[in-house]
């Protein structure tokens, strides 16, 4: 099982050289024949064998290391805490069972990228999997351009997106929290919290609304205002890859600026509070859908320019605006879904800011947080060494065994945290 560190890097370092290089050291002539060819098929071949054998090598150790460790963990959550172990679901057989999962699931990605890479090392003899893909690309951009008038790509684009992203991630979170698997409940932040339909339907029905009414509206009205302060929106030729990964980059950093800006005045001002934010913080220990279960003013104020304000300075194409709506969305239900599930991003940051009673947490990134002093009270917390992604590893329900076991009960009552240990 590799782990998800080394992982990605060798991931991106084999993915990298498949997309940007025709391997043109092999130096074929136009006219070679095919055996020359087959040749240098099976020498790139052989060169990517020889170094995923020799990068495994060392992350397979790296992960037998991280197993033991993890291993030792659980035997003393286990002997210390027994209780709390068996209120959680936590044993060694559900540890073991879950490894063995989440092994397999590791081992299926590593085959299904050696798999893509082969395909790439023989798509590129003559040419690159870039211009493969590029090319796909352009031809079907260009086919709905055509098809499609200007202000139909602009709101397919971003209201499509969003919607078809947001629905997605809910349902299987929302699938999670009402059949409350109990293999999986270990990884369920507050295991204490139990959705109920009547819930559900008020908070989809406070989602449909805000799609409905305020996105759409705001999609229209930028189907028609966009393409003229972006010209480049809808132009014919795609970006490169660099660009869009600048573009994201850039409205990572824009949504961080303005996330925190708006978030830290909903919650400074008494009457933003008391009108308009309150209403997203009913939920002390939200789901998925939470994310847009707002007050209209605030999903207006303080939910669509984090989305759109990037984009919209960066004078993105259309593509790359569906890429960071699709992106953005997708990081939002996670975080506010409760549940802390290996390979995914933690929630436990934003659980804290709903359930703590402190104003915490008020950004994405944490950045600005930092920054600003708005995470003292969450640096001292014990949720604050769970916040982290696990990887291929089980290792969460254990960690927080072991983190809110030490912490005295009457300091965690005052916290607001005893939630979490009675479990």
């Amino acid at each position: 099982m590799i782990p998800i560190t080394t992982e990605s890097v060798l991931i991106g370092a084999l993915l990298v050289g498949a997309l940007a290089s025709s391997f043109d050291f092999t130096k074929i002539p136009a006219g070679a024949d095919s055996s020359a060819r087959v040749v240098a098929f099976v020498a790139m071949v052989g060169v990517c064998v020889t170094w995923i054998g020799c990068t495994s090598h060392v992350a397979l150790a790296a992960a037998a290391s991280k197993a033991t460790i993890g291993a030792e963990r659980l035997r003393s959550a286990l002997a210390k805490y027994p209780a709390e172990c068996a209120r959680a679901g936590v044993t060694q057989d559900w540890y073991d069972a879950v490894r063995v999962v989440l092994s397999r699931v590791a081992t299926s990605g590593v085959i299904g990228i050696a798999l893509v890479l082969v395909m790439a090392i023989y798509m590129s003899l003559p040419s690159s999997l870039a211009n493969v893909v590029g090319n796909a690309l352009q031809s079907a951009w260009e086919g709905l351009l055509d098809a499609y008038s200007p202000e139909t790509l602009v709101i397919g684009g971003i209201f499509g997106s969003f919607v078809v992203v947001y629905w997605t991630v809910c349902v299987c979170f929302v699938t999670l929290d009402l059949l409350r698997p109990a293999s999986l409940m270990p990884f369920k932040v507050d295991p204490n919290f139990v959705l109920t339909l009547p819930a559900l339907a008020k908070i989809a029905a406070v989602a449909l609304c805000n799609q409905g009414l305020v996105l759409l509206s705001a999609v229209v009205l930028q189907a028609y205002v966009f393409p003229t302060v972006v010209p480049d929106m809808l132009a014919r030729p795609l970006p490169g890859l660099l660009t869009v990964a600048m573009h994201i980059a850039g409205s990572a950093a824009l949504a961080e600026v303005v996330f925190y800006s708006t978030h830290w005045l909903m919650h400074h001002s008494d009457w933003l509070w008391s009108h308009v934010h309150y209403m997203h913080h009913e939920w002390h220990a939200p789901i998925a859908c939470c994310c847009i279960y707002a007050h209209p003013i605030e999903f207006m104020m303080g939910n669509i320019p984090v989305v759109m304000m990037g984009p919209l300075l960066l004078g993105s194409h259309i593509s790359v605006w569906a890429l960071w709506v699709v992106l953005s969305v997708a990081d939002t239900c996670i975080v506010h879904s409760g549940w802390h599930i290996p390979l995914l991003p933690s929630p436990e940051g934003h659980d804290y800011h709903h359930s703590s009673g402190f104003i915490d947490n008020l950004g994405v990134t944490g950045l600005l947080d930092a920054c600003f002093g708005t995470d003292l009270h969450w640096d001292k917390s014990w949720q604050r060494g769970v916040d982290k992604t696990y990887g291929t590893h089980a290792d969460y329900p254990v960690d927080r065994i072991l983190a809110t076991a030490s912490w005295p009960p009457e300091e965690l009552e005052q916290k607001g945290l005893a939630k979490v240990v009675d479990i």
